[in-house]
This record gives C-alpha cells, structure tokens and sequence, in this order.
C-alpha cells in the first residue's frame, strides 16, 4: 500500500475568490498526483478540512464535493476525514491511498544525476489558472514504473 499527503492552504495555492469545487478538486489532484509518482493505483482518500466558524457551509460542501468528484474520476472514494474550526486560511489536506505496484514503489531519493527527465505535462501557467487544474497522472506514472523508471 502507498499513502501520500498534500496540503492546499488558502492564499499560498489557491486565492479566496476562487470556487470550493474547483479548490477541492485541485488539493485532491495534488495529492493523487503524488500517488502517481509512486506508480500506485489510487482506492481512498481522506480530508482534513480547516476553516474559520464565519465559513459559508455551502462553501464547505463545495469543497468536499470538489475533493469527492476528483476522487471518483480516478477511482479512489472519499472515505472519510476530520473538520475543524480554526483561525486563519481555510486549509484542505489531501491523504490519498493506493494499491503500490510492488514491495519497491519508485521514489524521489532514487533520481540520480545523469538520469533522463522526463516532463508528462506542461510547465508554469499559473497566473492562467492551469494550478487549479492539476491532473494526476497515474497511467503514466504506472507505465513508466513498468518501464523501469525509479524515481518519479
């Protein structure tokens, strides 16, 4: 099994004015696409979600609803989570869970220098809003481990 965590805070990856669907989704992505890199296939995840007492609850559904409809369009179900009240940026934690294709799942301590890099999707845009539309890339992840990649 493989377990990844990312974190999507308010103001840091994502702005105020921004939909909670299309900021749930996104700290969904990222957590799914560090899956990826382990070249697992994703069947679960959890949320952590932080915000302030004054937070909408429509907002709240949206953002769990983003983070659900990420999940379920890569085959890993929301299964539970915590919420809490706090002070400061509304912050979302992504655990996603998956099914490691082997006993040595690739990893990024195993890059070397000398070694191909390879890019599976554009890089920058930001300021054109492409960070809220992450997309995890397990099959590629999964193929290049079956390619023999070790560090992804």
């Amino acid at each position: 099994m493989a377990a990844c965590v990312d974190q999507c805070i308010e103001g840091v990856h994502f702005e105020a004015g921004v939909p909670a669907r299309a900021a749930g989704r996104k700290a969904a992505a990222r957590a799914l696409s560090d899956l990826a890199a382990t070249a697992a296939r994703p069947f679960a995840l959890l949320l952590a979600l932080s915000a302030e007492r004054a937070t909408a609850e429509r907002r709240l559904h949206g953002l769990i609803e983003g983070v659900a409809a990420c999940g379920a369009e890569h085959g890993a179900r929301l299964v539970g989570g915590d919420l809490a009240c706090a002070r400061g940026p509304l912050a979302l934690t992504v655990t996603a869970l998956g099914w490691a294709p082997s006993e040595d799942p690739p990893g990024r301590d195993r890059a070397r220098a000398g070694q191909v890099l390879v890019l599976s999707g554009p890089v920058g845009g930001s300021l054109l809003g492409r960070h809220l539309r992450v997309e995890p890339r397990l099959a590629v992840g999964q193929w290049l481990h079956g390619c023999g990649a070790r560090a992804m």
